[in-house]
């Protein structure tokens, strides 16, 4: 525990202020994938991504191919599943090609899912699968500015829940929470975000999916410690984010309810928020944890265990699997 507080202490040393910032409608999610040189990237390249995949140098679409520039516009929609990021982490993380099991080798550092979850109820299992004799993990959930080179919890963006000794974090800052949890454990983790009216946002300028991406390429995201270099493409104007009454994040350990950790936060910005998984270990030993999004059946029916707690009812009655929720892009003209 002492190494774990020197290293927050050090990050914290580091870490600039970041202010959330994003486009309209989600899109910025699309985009959270993007890696490289700010570019106007194609419909192939961000599926691609959102496969897990890259394109080879030179391949394109068949169809422009065919069709050649004279040809009239199309249109197609992108689908999306949730699944733990292969390029939204911390350097030194890897990520299953299935992308349900995260790992780690060295001090703190975090990875977040390939899209945020706007609103809605959703629900998700984290397996602890290894963490030997240095491990340690925090899970939960962060915008889009939080923080990956420090576990999850550490600034503003971010709610963690410790395995330690149960505690939850925010803003570096740990209060007493429930149970801790250990190797071989499964933690549910329920966000509940209710949806705000279109009537009670402000105006909020956004920007174009190429200029995100291009943001997010130059390190604007968080990826590499959520400092722009010189010259860094920017991002869309700063977004005034505004509470959420009545919003929860709920965490399980081994189907028993640990009580609401956090409510009535922030908005996730124009984007919403990611599950996250933070780790930590010495170099000689790997920490890792499987996320189940409901691909397969979750191990305890959290609906129904909800539904026990008297405070928890309307949460009960929306909950979901977090693999129910998809991005849908907005159509792309040809």
């Amino acid at each position: 525990e002492e190494a774990e507080v020197k290293e927050e202490a050090e990050v914290k040393e580091e870490a600039e202020v970041k202010e959330d910032s994003g486009d309209e409608g989600g899109m910025i999610a699309a985009a959270a994938e993007a890696t490289g040189n700010a570019k106007k990237r194609s419909l192939e390249e961000i599926e691609a991504r959102a496969r897990g995949t890259r394109l080879k140098p030179g391949e394109h679409s068949a169809v422009l191919a065919a069709s050649g520039a004279s040809a009239a516009p199309a249109e197609k929609y992108i689908k999306m599943k949730l699944t733990s990021s292969k390029f939204d982490m911390a350097p030194g993380m890897t990520v299953s090609a299935e992308g349900t099991r995260v790992s780690s080798r060295k001090g703190f550092r975090t990875a977040r899912t390939n899209l945020a979850i706007p609103h809605g109820t959703y629900a998700c299992e984290v397996h602890v699968e290894k963490l030997g004799k240095t491990g340690h993990a925090r899970l939960g959930f962060g915008t889009y500015q939080s923080e990956l080179q420090a576990p999850i919890g550490f600034d503003e963006f971010g709610f963690g829940y410790r395995d330690v000794d149960g505690s939850k974090v925010h803003k570096g800052v740990r209060s007493e929470y429930g149970e801790g949890y250990k190797e071989g454990d499964v933690i549910g983790m329920v966000l509940h975000l209710p949806k705000v009216e279109e009537g009670e946002k402000e105006n909020r300028e956004g920007g174009s999916i190429e200029q995100v991406a291009g943001g997010a390429a130059s390190g604007q995201s968080g990826t590499n410690g959520g400092v722009a270099p010189k010259g860094g493409t920017s991002l869309p104007a700063p977004v005034k984010r505004k509470v959420v009454e009545n919003s929860s994040i709920i965490f399980f350990k081994n189907g028993v309810c640990q009580g609401i950790a956090f409510r009535d936060f922030l908005d996730g910005g124009s984007v919403g928020y990611y599950p996250c998984a933070s780790l930590y270990t010495m170099p000689e030993e790997e920490a890792s944890v499987r996320f189940n999004f409901g691909e397969t059946d979750l191990v305890h029916n959290y609906a129904e265990k909800l539904r026990q707690e008297a405070n928890l009812l309307d949460v009960a009655k929306e909950v979901q699997p977090m693999s129910n929720h998809e991005l849908k892009v907005v159509k792309i003209h040809r």
